[in-house]
Parts: structure tokens; sequence; C-alpha cells
């Protein structure tokens, strides 16, 4: 399916645009990130900003590259569905990251956010096409699959390489995080499953 749209994923941009000014005054990142107290405290506001804050420059990079493709995408193509997965499912990948995870003191970051793009695409590009998006649909979604599964089987535990840490704190994975991303990536195909340019 050709893409159509001449809308500009001006939501996207102005997440990763704020991830970096996160990055840049790291001070704002100790009253954003996700921590499970603070949540239980009342700082509500932390079940959104956690996906802006980013524990080193490699880690926004990699995170923020996945975002700005996927999610660029996605909003060119729906922005009210994209705009639904930001809204309302982004806290709930924060709670889900924290909460399944005991051992998880804080979260942060866009990869978990960045999975529901890419499977919202994944599956869309697959059931509404043929020929290669439709491969490359059933590639994304394989690729996601892949990556939450070597994440608990395989690398479950084992703390992120070196670059992606601030030198404070073992920084690891959040697979649940991507778990919760998956299956709202899921939840927004089922619920939207039309493909109507936004306006």
């Amino acid at each position: 399916m050709k893409l159509e749209s001449t809308t500009w994923p001006v939501g996207t941009v102005v997440c990763f645009a704020l991830a970096i000014v996160v990055t840049v005054w790291p001070a704002a990142g100790g009253v954003l990130v996700g921590e499970r107290e603070a949540l239980r405290a009342g700082e509500v506001w932390r079940a959104w900003t956690a996906h802006g804050v980013h524990f080193s420059w490699s880690h926004l990079g990699w995170s923020g590259l996945l975002w700005l493709v996927a999610g660029g995408l996605m909003e060119r193509e729906n922005r009210w569905v994209w705009l639904m997965g930001v809204l309302i499912l982004a806290p709930l990948i924060t709670v889900v990251a924290l909460w399944l995870d005991p051992q998880l003191a804080r979260y942060g970051g866009l990869s978990g956010l960045a999975c529901v793009p890419l499977v919202w695409l994944g599956l869309s590009w697959v059931l509404e096409n043929e020929g290669m998006r439709r491969a490359v649909g059933a590639g994304l979604l394989l690729a996601v699959i892949a990556k939450v599964w070597w994440e608990f089987y395989v690398g479950a535990g084992v703390p992120m390489w070196a670059g992606f840490s601030d030198g404070s704190a073992e920084i690891r994975t959040a697979p649940w995080a991507h778990v919760a991303g998956v299956l709202s990536g899921i939840f927004l195909r089922v619920v939207m499953p039309r493909r109507s340019r936004s306006a």
C-alpha cells in the first residue's frame, strides 16, 4: 500500500526532542524517570515521562532511532491511533514494567513505547498488503518476538552493554516493557483496524 499521507510526524519528533532535552539536563530525569515508589506516592506523571528519560546518549540513540522510524511511520499513517498509543497506553507500559519486574528500581527509555508502532505497522502490513510490504511486516513481527524471547530466556538479568549505562548504576533491559508494548500494538490494531489518513 502506497503511503499517501502528507502528515508530518510532528508528535514523534517532539517526543524525541524532549528526550534530548532531558538527556542534556540530567537533573530533570530525577523527577521524570519511572519509579515504583514515586508512582505509589502519587507522582503519576512519571508513567508518561519515563519514556523520555534515557541513561546515556547511546541509550537515547538506539531507542530514539527506533522510535523516530516506527513512531513516525505510524503517525503518518494514522495520527489518531498514534495518539492513543502515546496518551493512553504509554503509561501502562511504564506501570507493567515496574510492577511485573520487582528487581527493576526505575524505568526509562523509548524502546518499550517503540514496540507499539513496530507491532501495529507489522500487523497492518501483513494483513493489508501483499508482496514486499507484507514480507517486511512479517519480518518486523518476527524481530520483535525474537528480541522479547531473547530478553526473557537468554539475556534475563544480563546488564546492558556498558555504552548504555551512565556509570551511576547497572542498567539492564526491561523485557516486560517490551511485552506491554507488543500487546499495546496488537490492541490498537484490533480496536482501530482501518488505516485511515489522519487529519
